[in-house]
């Protein structure tokens, strides 16, 4: 969601102007808050996890050379 999301975000500066306080200047900052109710936190033979241990997992980098793996991580 946040790679798609950042897709959207586009400045209009000269790239040889590229300021970072610009950046920082001009946009908030984010807070992501990671919520849902509905998820069951288990792994794949079916053991509850923590929340740190789900989170922990879902940062995990995923094994594989596709394109799609390398953008991921």
């Amino acid at each position: 969601m946040i790679v798609n999301l950042t897709k959207h975000i586009h400045l209009k500066q000269d790239v040889d102007q590229f300021d970072e306080d610009f950046i920082t200047n001009n946009f908030p900052s984010f807070y992501w808050v990671l919520r849902d109710f509905t998820l069951k936190l288990e792994n794949e033979q079916g053991l509850t996890l923590t929340e740190d241990q789900y989170l922990e997992r879902a940062l995990r980098d995923s094994e594989g050379y596709s394109d799609a793996i390398v953008q991921k991580n």
